[in-house]
């Protein structure tokens, strides 16, 4: 039998991490929610030893978003150099294939003008194309 990858659980650092019991918040959240504000890191809250949630404090929160982002931001960027990259290789790869005759920019909007010239309708406004 397959298995979805996507469904996979990731395995946590439990080790790492302080873990805190339903019943302890059950009995006294206010010291435990203390207790991990003071604490600077995240704590797992374990339902019969198995890890249920995450607990962590606002401001550890709001630094892990920040340096998530940053990391986004960061594979993002290196992300668009490689799509580069490989686009530039491509490109030599095909020019040095390529037989063909140039032709430069200049010469290829002289010729759209050309058209526009000879074209009746180029000059009308979208009002005058199109009814209202």
């Amino acid at each position: 039998m397959k298995t979805n990858a996507v469904a996979r659980e990731p395995k946590m650092p439990v080790f790492d991490m302080k873990m805190i019991s339903v019943s302890d918040i059950k009995r006294d959240y206010s010291k435990v929610i203390k207790e991990v504000g003071q604490d600077e890191e995240p704590a797992f809250i374990m339902n019969h030893n198995t890890p249920e949630a995450v607990l962590m404090s606002y401001s550890y929160y709001k630094a892990f978003m920040v340096e998530m982002r940053q990391m986004i931001d960061e594979i993002s960027s290196d992300i668009e150099r490689l799509e580069d990259a490989q686009l530039y290789a491509e490109a030599a790869i095909r020019l040095k294939k390529d037989n063909k005759i140039r032709v430069g920019s200049d010469e290829v909007f002289a010729g759209k003008a050309a058209e526009e010239e000879d074209n009746p309708y180029s000059r009308m406004s979208d009002e005058e194309l199109f009814d209202s």
